[in-house]
């Protein structure tokens, strides 16, 4: 387990907080990122995805019908357990947090996961896979998410 230094403010002393491994699962949607993260996380694993946010901000609507005016606040709760996750506290027990991600920008990816010391998996599904899921579970906002994962596969045949 890594360690990170930390003081503190009161008493000057040094505290060991341990840091979390950290794991980010990428692809585009309908690669099966959250299937992944939920047959690997054990209990008490932090799990920080975009959908789920959506779901817990929106008063228990599937994310992809809730509003896209939540998206600046789903960004900030995302954001805010980001930031805790970089600065863990000497209280906190959680040793392990996955992220899902389907944003397109490899190197976005790259500072994110350098940032957070992160592993990182990307789950390269194909294109007509990853729509053919899609279509399959009937999802609200299709042609939405189909562009989304072009958008994924043209950034990432781009690098």
């Amino acid at each position: 387990m890594r360690v990170e230094r930390m003081f503190n403010a009161q008493t000057g002393e040094e505290e060991r907080a341990p840091k979390m491994g950290v794991t980010i699962v990428a692809g585009p949607p309908g690669s099966g990122k959250s299937t992944l993260v939920r047959e690997r996380m054990r209990s008490g694993d932090l799990v920080v995805d975009m959908d789920l946010l959506f779901t817990a901000l929106s008063g228990g609507l599937d994310a992809r019908e809730a509003s896209r005016d939540l998206m600046p606040f789903v960004a900030s709760a995302r954001d805010a357990v980001l930031q805790r996750v970089l600065r863990p506290r000497q209280s906190d027990k959680v040793t392990a947090c996955w992220i899902v991600s389907a944003w397109p920008d490899p190197d976005a990816l790259d500072l994110t996961a350098r940032r957070l010391g992160a592993h990182v998996e990307v789950l390269r599904v194909e294109s007509a896979e990853c729509k053919r899921r899609l279509r399959k579970d009937a999802r609200p906002r299709l042609q939405e998410l189909e562009r989304a994962v072009d958008e994924w596969w043209n950034a990432w045949h781009a690098h």
